[in-house]
């Protein structure tokens, strides 16, 4: 099987848009198919060399995005006129070297991610002119997306989904609730979930049985951006609460940020925490899982939502590091089953003040008293590896196939 993957974000660029594709990549090779990714050659602001080895066997082409060669004061002014994003001028190079793969390397299958939903607009015209079966994964939504609201050409980007959904074979997703909402205008049978998740891989020089740094100080990690979907405010202002009422010691509790360059702007209203909360940047992805196995507890944001339900991808590693996890989200549903599920989370609604800070006493009495960790659901754990969803993928692109 040869498959023409087609991705903007991809290594040596790192941060949480290149994990999925690049365990897809990695694990697809495995399965035996021939993979050949067609990516952009731009500037990227993070690089991580560590995930070469997930894509070391793959045959990577690059075209340029021409938006890269746009200074930052025109882009400023035509911004909004970059449809459906600022990559949308990749596709005057991508769309021609897609072609020339497809040609020369006797391509059978196409692949797209996004977001930036312009890759899928790219994927449309090379499938449409090559006469190949294409699939498109939305890693987010696009029309559901919790932030379409901000979107200044919304109905041209309706009018781009609808063709997008219509013309692609088929597409795959990450969450039941996308695809419900994907079903609203195309068939149910066209739509596959295929979570997020980890690598073993990626585990197997982490010692889980490690003495932390400071067994007296309860010590709280996050992973990623911090961004309207991913707000701190309500913990941070919780926090302040119990510590202004002299609820908790500040001098038992550490929290880290990892990577995410700007999460420490969050932090400027709330200056009686910045002795217990520290900023750290971005880490190589194996590198960043060694410092979350230092922890006690893992936190995760899913803040904002609306329409929709977003699971951040890091919360897959925290399960695999079976560490504590706290969350803060916006209303129950299939996220919070999920972390039920695994068993060992700490759960409170954003707009909750007193539930945040319960939780919080809750977890620095339960640490105190030894009682932290709770058993968690290993089976459940394992149905999340990177390559059981891999081969989810490759018996996908074998059924599309023999249609």
């Amino acid at each position: 099987m040869n498959v023409l993957i087609i991705a903007y974000n991809f290594p040596p660029e790192g941060g949480p848009a290149v994990q999925r594709i690049s365990k897809f990549v990695k694990y697809l090779i495995q399965l035996n198919a021939k993979v050949f990714v067609l990516t952009a050659a731009k500037k990227n602001k993070i690089i991580d060399n560590s995930l070469f080895i997930d894509i070391e066997k793959s045959e990577i082409y690059k075209s340029y995005d021409l938006g890269d060669y746009v200074s930052g004061d025109l882009k400023k002014i035509f911004k909004n006129f970059f449809t459906p994003d600022k990559s949308a001028l990749w596709k005057y190079t991508a769309v021609k070297k897609g072609l020339k793969i497809i040609k020369e390397q006797n391509i059978e299958l196409i692949f797209s991610t996004s977001p930036p939903h312009s890759t899928q607009i790219i994927a449309e015209q090379i499938s449409l002119k090559s006469g190949i079966k294409w699939v498109a994964d939305f890693r987010d939504e696009w029309v559901d997306n919790s932030l379409f609201h901000k979107a200044k050409l919304k109905d041209l980007d309706k009018i781009f989904e609808k063709r997008i959904l219509e013309n692609c074979t088929h597409i795959t997703t990450i969450t039941n609730k996308a695809k419900q909402n994907f079903s609203q205008r195309i068939s149910s049978e066209k739509i596959t979930v295929i979570r997020n998740g980890y690598d073993e891989d990626d585990f197997k020089n982490l010692n889980f049985n490690k003495s932390l740094i400071n067994s007296n100080i309860l010590n709280i990690s996050y992973a990623g951006r911090l961004n309207e979907l991913h707000s701190p405010n309500s913990f941070f202002k919780s926090l302040s609460i119990l510590i202004k009422s002299n609820k908790i010691n500040s001098k038992k509790i550490s929290v880290t940020f990892i990577g995410g360059s700007g999460n420490e702007k969050w932090l400027k209203d709330y200056p009686e925490l910045n002795e217990i909360i520290k900023f750290v940047s971005y880490l190589p992805h194996d590198k960043m899982l060694l410092k979350l196995n230092e922890a006690d507890v893992l936190l995760l944001f899913a803040t904002n939502m609306n329409i929709t339900e977003l699971f951040p991808a890091k919360m897959f590693e925290y399960f695999r590091l079976r560490k504590s996890v706290f969350a803060i989200i916006s209303s129950e549903g299939e996220l919070s089953e999920t972390l039920i599920e695994y068993g060992n989370s700490y759960i409170a609604i954003d707009s909750n003040l007193e539930e945040i800070q319960n939780s919080i006493l809750k977890i620095l009495a339960n640490f105190e008293n030894n009682n932290l960790v709770k058993s968690n659901n290993q089976k459940f754990i394992q149905s999340f590896e990177r390559k059981k969803q891999a081969e989810q993928l490759y018996n996908l692109f074998q059924n599309i196939l023999k249609d």
